[in-house]
């Protein structure tokens, strides 16, 4: 069943191509169940027609994923057809026990296709407490990220990464505000997804302030690209999306002026 409605979700994307160029763009966080509901929003903020394909992975074991049929409240919409100025709002179902999470890919057609936003909105509720929102925009992928974090004073940064198509080990370079400067990695298989708090994955984060610089350097299909997205808590759990910068060029932390590595 999964699999037919990609296919048909498939067809459609490719006849509606013929419209215009197609443009690609992550979500690289969804979470639904355990108290997290994703919104998803899109909006054509264009005068023409635009057309929206929706696909997502759920993470399985060793960061793995598979095909998700992810539900939403306003039932099947992994195609749709905008109008002018119109927006969609996606409510996932939130009603099971346990958190599933993935990430999204975002393709959008048609005349109206350089319109077309979308991002993602992360509503945690917990009983006795507010509900807390967080949002990010969804966005193209890029080879290397630059994720700055503050995991001091009571904050801690978490990080979701995507691995759209690129494949193996990802390199990760760290410094800390103290100047000191550490380089490890993290492996995702392809189309893998991996969420987690910065210092269980970087330990000498840990009470720390500084940049993180993820990137990737081949790939076995396409472009090499990841997504990526931060999340800032406090100590009470409330949380806001902190920035994160996609960039091109080669890796900066560990190099010296020269171009050597430190």
């Amino acid at each position: 069943m999964k699999t037919a409605i990609r296919r048909i979700g498939l067809f459609l994307f490719l006849a509606l191509s013929a419209f215009g160029q197609s443009v690609i763009s992550y979500i690289p966080q969804i979470a639904d169940g355990g108290g997290w509901q994703t919104t998803i929003v899109v909006a054509n903020t264009s005068s023409s027609a635009a057309f929206v394909s929706l696909s997502f992975r759920q993470e399985t074991t060793a960061a793995a994923t598979q095909d998700w049929n992810l539900a939403f409240q306003e039932g099947p919409n992994q195609s749709l057809s905008l109008t002018g100025g119109q927006t969609r709002f996606l409510h996932t179902l939130a009603t099971d026990s346990a958190t599933s999470v993935g990430w999204g890919e975002v393709i959008a057609s048609g005349p109206g296709v350089a319109g077309v936003v979308a991002y993602a909105i992360f509503t945690q509720r917990i009983p006795a407490r507010q509900d807390q929102d967080g949002t990010a925009a969804a966005a193209a992928g890029s080879a290397r990220f630059l994720v700055p974090f503050d995991n001091s004073g009571g904050f801690i940064t978490a990080v979701a990464v995507a691995n759209p198509s690129s494949t193996g080990s990802i390199n990760v370079n760290i410094q800390l505000d103290s100047g000191a400067i550490s380089h490890g990695s993290l492996t995702l298989p392809d189309q893998g997804h991996a969420a987690f708090v910065l210092p269980d994955q970087f330990p000498e984060t840990a009470g720390q302030r500084g940049l993180a610089e993820f990137y990737v350097t081949g790939a076995v299909r396409g472009t090499p690209s990841l997504s990526m997205l931060a999340l800032r808590f406090n100590a009470s759990g409330a949380f806001t999306t902190a920035p994160v910068y996609g960039q091109s060029g080669t890796p900066i932390i560990g190099v010296t002026q020269g171009g050597g590595a430190k």
